[in-house]
C-alpha cells in the first residue's frame, strides 16, 4: 500500500517538473522550432479498433506482425493463449521482434540479444472477436465493430485482398451507389432506384437503394433491396436481400459483406472481408448464383481501384465527387464524415509513442 502511494507521488513530481521546464524555464528547456503542440496527446485514430487479420490465418506458435499505417506492431500468444502486442522494434538495440520466437513461458524473445517481452511490455490491446484479430491502443468501445445480422447458421466465407490504394479511396468507391449495377441472379445492367441517404450519428452513415425491372406485363418488379453502411474509421458493410417464389413457397436470399480496411502504408490497403449468407439449404445452382454475385461485387471494386491514376497527389486534388453523374450528391454526407479520417503517419505514430512514454513514467 505504502509502496503504491510512494510510486504515485514520484510520478506526480516528475510530471510537475516536466511541465515546469516546458512552460516556465526556457533556459533549462528550449523547444525546437518545429515543436508539435500535440506531441504528447493520444491521436484519436489509435483509440479505434483496427482489424489486423483473420484468426484462422494466424500461427499461434510464432509472433504475428502487422502495420497500422506507419505503426509497426507484433502480437504473440502466451502459454495461456492470451494475446499481447508491442511495437515491432526492440527497445534494446532496434531489432525486429517478429523475427524472434515465443518462449516456453509465453514471452516474446528478441532475435538478437534474447531480451524477453511479457504482459508488462504491452503496447495497446489485442482481442479475438468474431474470428478476427483486433488491436487498439486505448479503445473507446469495449468491443470492436460487429458483423451486422451475424448468424452462425449462415454460410460464412473469409477473404483478404491487398489493394494499391489509399484507404479513403477504398471507402469512397465501396460507398458509391453507381458501382452496384448487377442485381443478384441477373446478367443485366440495371440502374439503382429509390436511393436514400441516412446519417445515424457522427460515426455512421448509410445508403439504401433498390433495383427494379419493367416486365412484359408492364408492372414494376423489385429485384432486390440493398443497403450500404460506413462506420468510422474503417468498417464497411453491404446487405443485399431478394425475395422470390420457388416450389410454390416464398423464399429469400440474404447476403452480407462485412469489410474491415487496414492501411498498410499510404498507398496500400488490406481488405478483410467476411461474407455471410443463407446458403446452406439451397440448391447448387442457387449457391453458384450467389457466389457469382459476391465475386461480381468484389471484382468491380478492385477493377475500379486498379484504374486509378498513379499520380496520387494530383488525383487527390482533382477529385470532386460532385454531380458529374447520377447519385453523386447522395455521397456528400459521406464525404464530410470521411474528412475526419487521419492516416496514421509517422508524426501521429511519434505522438502516440511520446504519449505512451509519458503515461508510463
Amino acid at each position: 500500500m505504502y509502496l503504491k502511494i510512494y510510486n504515485l507521488i514520484i510520478k506526480m513530481i516528475k510530471l510537475l517538473i516536466y511541465f515546469y521546464l516546458i512552460n516556465y524555464n526556457v533556459n533549462a528547456f528550449t523547444l525546437p522550432s518545429n515543436y508539435n503542440v500535440n506531441a504528447f496527446t493520444l491521436p484519436s485514430i489509435f483509440r479505434e479498433w483496427h482489424c489486423v487479420g483473420f484468426e484462422k490465418n494466424i500461427d499461434r506458435t510464432k509472433p504475428y506482425k502487422f502495420n497500422i499505417g506507419e505503426l509497426p506492431l507484433v502480437t504473440w500468444f502466451d502459454n495461456k493463449n492470451n494475446t499481447h502486442s508491442t511495437i515491432n522494434i526492440c527497445k534494446h538495440m532496434g531489432a525486429t521482434l517478429s523475427n524472434g520466437e515465443i518462449s516456453k513461458n509465453g514471452n516474446l524473445i528478441c532475435p538478437n540479444h534474447k531480451l524477453e517481452y511479457n504482459y508488462f511490455d504491452k503496447f495497446g490491446v489485442t482481442t479475438i472477436y468474431q474470428n478476427k484479430l483486433w488491436w487498439s491502443y486505448d479503445p473507446i468501445n469495449i468491443l470492436p465493430p460487429k458483423i451486422p445480422l451475424y448468424n452462425t447458421n449462415y454460410e460464412i466465407l473469409y477473404m483478404e485482398f491487398n489493394t494499391n490504394s489509399y484507404i479513403t479511396e477504398c471507402l469512397t468507391h465501396f460507398m458509391d451507389v453507381n458501382n452496384y449495377y448487377n442485381p443478384i441472379g441477373y446478367d443485366i445492367n440495371l440502374q439503382a432506384s429509390d436511393v436514400n441517404n441516412y446519417r445515424f450519428d457522427f460515426n455512421n452513415i448509410g445508403i439504401s437503394f433498390n433495383y427494379n425491372m419493367l416486365t412484359n406485363l408492364k408492372s414494376n418488379i423489385k429485384l432486390s433491396e440493398n443497403y450500404l453502411h460506413y462506420k468510422y474509421p474503417s468498417t464497411l458493410w453491404f446487405k443485399n436481400s431478394k425475395s422470390y417464389r420457388e416450389n410454390n413457397r416464398l423464399d429469400y436470399d440474404n447476403i452480407i459483406l462485412n469489410i474491415n480496411l487496414l492501411p498498410l502504408n499510404i498507398t496500400n490497403t488490406m481488405w478483410y472481408i467476411t461474407v455471410t449468407f443463407n446458403n446452406l439449404q439451397k440448391s447448387q445452382i442457387k449457391k453458384d448464383i450467389i457466389h457469382k454475385y459476391i465475386n461480381n461485387i468484389l471484382i468491380k471494386q478492385f477493377e475500379l481501384l486498379s484504374n486509378l491514376s498513379n499520380n496520387i497527389l494530383l488525383r487527390q486534388k482533382m477529385m470532386t465527387h460532385r454531380k458529374h453523374i447520377i447519385y453523386d450528391n447522395i455521397n456528400q454526407d459521406f464525404e464530410y464524415l470521411l474528412k475526419r479520417y487521419k492516416y496514421p503517419d509517422i508524426q501521429l505514430v511519434l505522438n502516440l509513442y511520446n504519449y505512451h512514454r509519458m503515461k508510463n513514467l
